[in-house]
Formats: structure tokens, C-alpha cells, sequence
């Protein structure tokens, strides 16, 4: 049992250390889901806020908070300065963790490393129109698909490195595995996003079942920093014409498993589940733009009849 151990701490020591600060949703599913698949090749240091809490935690990965101050992200940089790298998400636009970190580490000559989680804003995430926000870009960009691939290159002018999309990659495994267990599914997920205002693409999905008298009962799945009383008015003036839930589910591979549609806007969450095999439609409100670069998805936007719907899904 001696042995066991002491072979354990060396095996510990031995491993390269990897500093890991992220805070956005959407990097931080990645960036966990990443962490846990190489567990076992690295030593890594997390330091989260936010959204990234929660996920963390469900993953069951050890973890210590960070604020969004200046001084504080320079001194958790300092003390891991013998690390591999710093390894980020994309700066989201809840905080500035993401960035202080990229940059603080530059300053001392620590690898930078930014796991793109998205496909689009990749030039305002650091920092663009401000003068010489290309100071801000790390030294290493990864990307978990070939469109991002593509889009890095053309946005940033910078070479990208292909890292599988771990996150992804568990939710089809889980979806599957669900899949397994229902019935055919017959619901239509809805998926809430945030800071966009949804509340009008979902009055659009509501009038239309309600139109052709459906009875597909609709399930909200909220986005982690969304409002869940902010489609209250909206499931009030339906009731009765059609059946509407808010999902509980942490899991979304819960919720994909029982849909036989998923609708939502420009989210993650929707790229999901196109590569699951779902049918998907980004319904777009006047003036929202085009961010996913999936042909699997189908599209629409408002403001649109109830037959081109009905014709859309059929």
C-alpha cells in the first residue's frame, strides 16, 4: 500500500501542470468536458466563476473560485507560472476573467492557450475595434470542428488547432444511451438563449401548434443564466391550446432524448443536437444573425406565416 502510494505522488509530480480559468457557459462545458477526458495526463489547476461553477461541479472536477479583479487573477497567474499553459475559454460578456488571465499570463511568458467554443465574434471577444486588440489573442487558438477551423483562420488571420469537441462528443454518448431507454420521442425542445430575447420566437412556436391544434407538448430547457419566469405571460395566453413545460433537467442529452424537434436561435445548445441526429430549426426574430454554420439546421426567420412552419417540420 506504501508503494501504491508513493508511485501515485510520482506519477502525480511527473505530470505537466496546466493552469485552467474560465467563466462562460459555453467555454467552460467545453473546457471541463476537456479536463476530464485528460485527467489523467495532466495536473489541472481550475479556477472558475460563474456559469463554470455549476459545471464543475456536475462533473465533479476540483476546482477554486475566481473573481473578476485584476490583482487577484495576477497573483493565481504568478503562483502557477511553471505551468505547461493557461488554458481559457473565449472571453465571454459576462466578465473579464478570460481575458485578464490571457493577458496576465502573456505578460510573464506563459503559454496561452483560447478553446473556441463558438463560431462567431471571435475579433470582439478580444477586445476589436479597440486599437491593437490583437495584443490580446493567445498563443495557441484550439477549435473542436472544421467550420471553426475555417472561420478562425478568416476572422483572426490565425492558424487554428483541430482539439475533438469532448463536449459534444459526451452528449451524443448520453444521448444514445437515452434514446435506448424511451419511447419514440414526441416532443418539441425549446431552447432558451440569453442575452438574446427569445420571447418572440417561442410566441411564434406556440401560434403555430396552436394554429394546426397540435398536440405536441412543448419543453423549455433554459439557458444556465436565463430568467425561468420570463415566459410566464407567454405559456398563460396558450394554456389549454397547448401543453407546455419547463425542464429541470442539469443533463440537455435528458432532454434531447424525448424530443422529436428541437427549435431555438443561434445557441450551442442547438448544434448539439443537429449532431445528434435531432431535426433542428433556428427561427431567427428581425435583425438576429446567422451564427451557426451547421447545414443540418434548418432555418426560418420572422417574422413568417404558421404554414410555412407547419411545412418547415412536416
Amino acid at each position: 500500500m506504501a508503494y501504491s502510494k508513493m508511485n501515485s505522488k510520482s506519477r502525480k509530480k511527473n505530470k505537466p501542470s496546466v493552469l485552467v480559468v474560465t467563466c462562460d457557459a459555453g467555454g467552460a462545458e467545453v473546457i471541463a468536458a476537456y479536463v476530464k477526458k485528460h485527467a489523467h495526463e495532466k495536473n489541472f489547476h481550475s479556477y472558475v466563476a460563474g456559469p463554470a461553477v455549476r459545471i464543475f461541479r456536475r462533473l465533479e472536477l476540483p476546482f477554486h473560485l475566481i473573481e473578476d479583479s485584476r490583482r487577484v487573477i495576477a497573483r493565481i497567474v504568478r503562483e502557477h507560472a511553471n505551468s505547461q499553459y493557461v488554458l481559457c475559454g473565449l472571453p465571454g460578456w459576462m466578465t473579464s476573467i478570460e481575458l485578464r488571465a490571457l493577458k496576465e499570463s502573456k505578460q510573464i511568458g506563459l503559454k496561452t492557450i483560447a478553446y473556441v467554443d463558438s463560431w462567431a465574434f471571435y475579433r470582439e471577444a478580444f477586445g476589436y475595434p479597440k486599437r491593437e486588440w490583437q495584443r490580446n489573442l493567445p498563443d495557441e487558438i484550439w477549435v473542436g470542428d472544421r467550420y471553426a477551423l475555417s472561420l478562425v483562420q478568416r476572422d483572426l488571420k490565425r492558424r487554428a488547432r483541430l482539439i475533438p469537441n469532448q463536449y459534444f462528443a459526451n452528449i451524443r454518448e448520453r444521448y444514445r444511451k437515452r434514446r435506448r431507454a424511451l419511447p419514440p420521442p414526441d416532443r418539441i425542445l425549446f431552447l432558451s438563449s440569453v442575452p438574446l430575447r427569445t420571447n418572440s420566437v417561442l410566441s411564434f412556436l406556440l401560434s403555430s401548434l396552436a394554429h394546426t391544434g397540435s398536440r405536441k407538448q412543448v419543453r423549455i430547457r433554459f439557458h444556465p443564466a436565463d430568467n425561468r419566469t420570463r415566459y410566464d405571460a407567454l405559456i398563460h395566453r396558450y394554456r389549454g391550446k397547448v401543453r407546455v413545460e419547463k425542464s429541470a433537467e442539469e443533463d440537455i442529452a435528458n432532454d434531447l432524448g424525448g424530443a422529436a424537434l428541437v427549435v431555438g436561435m443561434e445557441t450551442v445548445a442547438l448544434a448539439a443536437a443537429a449532431q445528434c441526429g435531432i431535426r433542428a430549426v433556428s427561427i431567427l426574430p428581425r435583425g438576429g444573425k446567422k451564427v451557426l454554420p451547421f447545414r443540418e439546421i434548418a432555418r426560418m426567420r420572422l417574422p413568417a406565416t404558421n404554414n410555412r412552419f407547419t411545412k418547415l417540420i412536416a
